[in-house]
């Protein structure tokens, strides 16, 4: 994902990992400040920003959980939300029998 989370009209790219963390960089690579967040699960599902004007991200976890950061990596107020209590990625199968 790319957004301007410092409000310096550039963008910084935020990404989630299956190391379990949530990083931010600026455009010359330095970290953002505050990250990477340790979220504690996998993070399998592509990042979202709330809107341009006060950008939050938005981190759905493979255990389960709603994550909503400010832009300095700190968590917002009333999350994480357990919006599952499976993962949300499972194995699949072909259907056929062996």
């Amino acid at each position: 994902m790319l957004a301007d989370l410092d409000g310096d009209g550039k963008k910084e790219i935020i990404v989630g990992s299956v190391d379990m963390k949530l990083y931010a960089w600026r455009g010359d690579g330095t970290p953002m400040p505050g990250f990477p967040v340790l979220v504690g699960s996998e993070i399998r599902a592509a990042v979202a920003v709330t809107d341009t004007i006060r950008p939050q991200i938005v981190v759905l976890s493979g255990d389960g959980r709603l994550f909503l950061y400010n832009p300095d990596g700190s968590l917002a107020s009333g999350f994480p939300v357990v919006l599952s209590t499976s993962p949300y990625y499972n194995k699949a199968t072909s259907g056929r029998r062996l």
